[in-house]
């Protein structure tokens, strides 16, 4: 997955900012509420903007903090000696 891009990088490429970060805002919110809809924004989304590029890091960081979510769960579960060898790989 592509992560976001940092304060550094941000400088160096010369993005806006204030757009990038609105767009990122945009793009997490879309993912937390409809996870469908955000992977086809992803799709078909050029990044061609600073505020494009925001959205498509802002919908991939809401996915990837999920899947983080769900191991750390599942490794927590491990852990309980709730395993029951139907976990999904």
């Amino acid at each position: 997955m592509d992560e976001g891009l940092n304060q550094e990088e941000i400088e160096a490429e010369g993005i806006n900012e204030v757009e990038y970060t609105t767009g990122f805002n945009w793009g997490y919110t879309i993912a937390e509420h409809n996870p469908e809809l955000a992977k086809s924004l992803m799709d078909g989304l050029e990044k061609d903007s600073d505020r494009s590029q925001g959205i498509y890091f802002g919908c991939n960081e809401f996915f990837r903090v999920r899947e983080q979510n769900r191991a750390d769960e599942l490794e927590k579960l491990r852990e309980r000696g709730n395993d029951r060898g139907r976990d999904i790989e």
